[in-house]
């Protein structure tokens, strides 16, 4: 049944893949701080940190089903910008729940894994966050919100998203790889890091297959390769045939970053594997499927 959705954060990775699967199933209401126009349709450009302004603006486009992905989604950046980080991942993320709530539309909010502490692997959604930064507070602030908001609700937690898509607002993990690689520069990348990066295009089927399902709460999502961020870069520098020997391994402590990072990252997915069968894509087979997209 084809449904009215509305997409925020549409110009992101996420975004551009959950549009390239909905397109041509469901009405798309595409929304970006930006505006850029991408291949599914118009953009409509709205600054949700406009927080009294959003009420009004979703008044006029009823959607059935709000998919939520945009969101200061940088650890670094929500310590240089605490008060945007806060309006715009907690704030609007709580406003537009309520009017979910008010007009019996479903939610599916994006959240992240940095939430959790980075003690250990294999977290479910049943297990108590404890986020290390910032930037995991105000998301773990934004899943309270909708929780109380509202029922029909769906909170997806996924780890390292990467993809390919035109019109992107910002670089993912592996495309900056391939930049800096492709320029012939170095890179300092983390070896003591660990997480299952996960295709955009498996994230993508599952909210797909989540606007007609009943299922509501927390729900985790990761590929099933659990890897060193260092690894992952070369695995990135040998699919596309490039120089590894620019990447060198460092300690986390050694980069400096602004925001505390979980050491390891990794996620029990056997609610989403029973709920809607997930079955993710391992990371060759990912960067595979990105290398096809760059050729389209």
């Amino acid at each position: 049944m084809s449904k009215r959705v509305l997409l925020t954060g549409s110009t992101g990775l996420i975004g551009r893949h959950v549009a390239r699967a909905l397109h041509g199933k469901h009405q798309l209401i595409l929304a970006s701080h930006a505006g850029h126009p991408i291949p599914e349709g118009r953009t409509l450009p709205f600054d949700l940190r406009e927080a009294g302004k959003i009420t009004t603006w979703l008044d006029s486009l009823t959607p059935d089903v709000v998919v939520h992905t945009a969101a200061v989604t940088s650890a670094d950046a929500a310590v240089q910008s605490p008060e945007e980080a806060e309006l715009l991942n907690v704030t609007a993320t709580r406003t537009i729940a309520e009017w979910c709530a008010m007009r019996g539309a479903r939610m599916i909010h994006f959240s992240t894994d940095f939430v959790f502490d980075g003690t250990k692997s294999g977290w479910t959604e049943f297990e108590k966050p404890v986020p290390l930064s910032w930037y995991g507070e105000t998301k773990l602030k934004s899943e309270v919100m909708v929780r109380e908001a509202l029922e029909n609700h769906v909170i997806l937690r996924p780890i390292l998203v990467y993809g390919r898509a035109d019109a992107l607002s910002r670089l993912n993990f592996p495309l900056l790889v391939l930049d800096k690689l492709r320029a012939g520069e170095t890179m300092r990348i983390t070896a003591d890091q660990f997480r299952m990066p996960t295709y955009a295009g498996d994230v993508a089927v599952a909210v797909d297959q989540l606007l007609e399902h009943s299922f509501s709460g927390v729900m985790h999502l990761a590929g099933p390769d659990y890897v060193s961020v260092y690894s992952f870069a070369e695995r990135v520098a040998a699919s596309f045939g490039l120089n590894r020997e620019l990447l060198h391994p460092v300690s986390t402590h050694e980069m400096q970053f602004l925001a505390e990072r979980p050491l390891i990252s990794g996620f029990d997915t056997s609610l989403a594997q029973s709920e809607i069968g997930w079955s993710p894509t391992g990371i060759d087979q990912g960067l595979s499927q990105m290398k096809e997209d760059m050729v389209l």
